[in-house]
């Protein structure tokens, strides 16, 4: 069966009627303008129709013939009586006998549709063919075809395996550019599998053909949700049984992308394996933070330098001391903030005392020198008071600033800091990225950066998210999770209910096909929805560029439409292309454009 057949196998319509014990099938085929000889398509439908009478008994076959209004009467009786002819000799030529058959031929006497336009005169220049039959038991021959789930069993994609000891820290590092942190007995390996690794397993679908190989799906609960990227984990043990994550050890997870999005969440996936679709439900335990290089550098500031406006030698009382009345007021109720005060407070007077002691140097003034250091000295060992008094009381970055005081974003760096057991960006990278450092044998940032520059020059791809991107310009969506299997990072699809349409698809919804369409601009993957045996998208935003995927699968074989599109509330047609498991794969690869 060739792939045009195994097209029209699933968009022929056939309609049954009961008649006491007789069933009557129903079918067309159509012609060229004075034409009876038969299409391909037209050959192809009655071979079908041929398939179908194995299962049937005591049938019979009335064909009846027809043609549009153009030419005379006589001409277009004569044509259609020819049709019927040529129709009934295909059938005898598939070996059924000549006494099973009824013809008639009407000419342009009963046509089913306006002959004033091309549309309806097409429809008009038909054979139409009833098979009558009895059969004890009705078969729905839809029954007898392979699911489509045992085709996405065969493009699924292959998890990346590493071998990590549950008894140490472990940093892994992806093939895509995701970052996973590890923590000792993160597991609970058995006693047999005590002295080997763990199997850990991960799947980057950050791509849009990579969702559609694994079969997966934006939408959650019915909304259309916005991804940022999937990712799969799992581990075993030896024995290959499947382990779970220790309460409190919660895995760590680095994941790369172009663009933060605001609202952004973490939804975890839920199906079994491949034989049924994915649904996505938000996570509540799991907190999602996000960072740029440059975001790191600014915070790195605050966490490990002075901070802010901290030590700002010239700050102006109006500037400085007006913009921090607030913290003054809440000085007086939080131990913690009056503590930043009183060390602002500080700061200003020991750089103003080093400032005048450059000033007295420059003068040669040796008397005023000694008393300047002394009062230094005696700022600096207040200073240090200050913070042995509230180091216990206060949680304090390293800088010395209270956490309170710090912002939100580097708030949230901090405790990154705390995870990793450093307390600067550097040495945070520098654990980030150490696999990266030993691949190029250095061992600081810069070095690293300088190393990257130079191989991408030499043509060596450092894949963050499948494309070539400089170190500096990676940014990390960065949670914990607390659970192996699938989780996605998504927004929440904001669609005014104007802006909404339903598109269908002209393709019948056998258990051998399945629909998705694929967003050009935004990052939705949507399955369609079941509709009157047919393929529809409901609720879809209006105008959005778009792919309808659709495939199937017949005798071990993939077949593949990709219909460029933008959406509507029309009809939209497949068009089947027969391919290899590699070709599949390769035509898939223009979604990600």
């Amino acid at each position: 069966m060739n792939k045009h057949i195994a097209f029209l196998f699933l968009t022929v319509g056939f309609m049954f009627t009961a008649l006491g014990q007789k069933k009557n099938l129903h079918s067309s085929i159509y012609f060229e303008t004075a034409s009876f000889d038969l299409t391909n398509e037209s050959k192809t439908t009655l071979d079908i129709l041929v398939d179908s009478l194995k299962t049937f008994q005591n049938y019979k076959i009335f064909i009846k013939g027809n043609t549009d209004n153009i030419g005379d009467s006589n001409y277009n009786k004569k044509l259609s009586e020819e049709r019927v002819s040529t129709t009934q000799q295909y059938f005898i030529s598939k070996g059924i006998s000549r006494n099973l058959f009824s013809t008639s031929a009407f000419g342009e006497e009963k046509p089913i549709a306006d002959n004033l336009t091309e549309e309806g005169k097409q429809k008009n220049r038909r054979v139409d063919i009833t098979i009558s039959f009895t059969r004890p038991i009705p078969i729905d021959s839809s029954q007898f075809l392979p699911s489509i789930f045992d085709l996405y069993k065969v493009t699924e994609r292959k998890a990346q395996q590493f071998c990590i000891d549950n008894m140490r820290d472990t940093f892994v590092r992806c093939e895509q550019g995701t970052i996973i942190k590890i923590k000792a007995n993160s597991f609970k390996n058995s006693r047999k599998c005590k002295e080997d690794c763990i199997t850990f397993e991960v799947k980057e679908d950050f791509l849009a053909s990579d969702m559609i190989l694994d079969n997966l799906a934006t939408t959650s609960n019915g909304r259309m949700i916005e991804t940022q990227g999937m990712i799969y984990l799992n581990a075993k043990d030896c024995k290959g049984n499947e382990l779970t994550i220790n309460r409190g050890r919660d895995l760590l997870i680095f994941q790369p992308t172009d663009t933060f999005i605001k609202n952004a969440e973490i939804f975890t996936g839920n199906r079994a394996g491949h034989d049924s679709d994915m649904n996505w439900t938000v996570n509540n335990t799991s907190v999602l933070n996000g960072f740029t290089m440059e975001r790191v550098q600014t915070c790195n500031d605050w966490l490990c330098g002075r901070g802010g406006d901290r030590g700002a030698c010239g700050c102006k009382f109006l500037f400085c001391r007006v913009k921090r009345l607030p913290d003054a007021i809440l000085g007086l109720f939080i131990p913690c903030i009056k503590y930043d005060n009183k060390m602002f407070r500080n700061e200003i007077q020991i750089c103003r005392i080093q400032q005048q002691i450059v000033i007295a140097r420059n003068r040669e003034k040796e008397k005023k020198i000694d008393r300047l250091e002394n009062k230094l000295e005696r700022k600096e060992d207040k200073r240090q008071k200050l913070v042995d008094k509230y180091t216990e009381r206060c949680d304090l970055v390293p800088s010395g600033i209270p956490i309170a005081r710090v912002p939100e974003p580097c708030k949230r760096l901090y405790e990154l800091f705390k995870q990793y057991g450093v307390n600067n960006y550097n040495d945070l990278f520098y654990q980030l990225n150490k696999e990266q450092m030993d691949r190029f044998g250095v061992n600081n940032m810069r070095d690293l950066q300088d190393s990257i520059r130079a191989a991408t020059k030499r043509n060596i791809e450092e894949n963050y998210k499948s494309k070539n991107v400089a170190f500096e310009d990676v940014k990390y969506y960065v949670y914990n999770t607390s659970r192996l299997g699938w989780s996605n990072i998504d927004i929440f699809a904001d669609i005014k209910p104007e802006d909404m349409v339903n598109m269908t698809v002209n393709i019948n919804a056998y258990k051998n096909t399945d629909c998705k369409l694929v967003f050009r601009d935004r990052q939705f993957v949507i399955p369609a929805e079941t509709e009157a045996g047919i393929y529809q998208f409901k609720n879809m935003p209006k105008g959005e560029r778009v792919w309808i995927v659709t495939l199937m699968y017949l005798n071990g074989q993939p077949y593949l439409s990709m219909e460029e599109t933008t959406i509507d509330d029309g009809v939209h047609s497949v068009n089947y292309e027969l391919l290899t498991l590699e070709e599949l794969k390769e035509k898939l690869k223009l979604l990600n454009k």
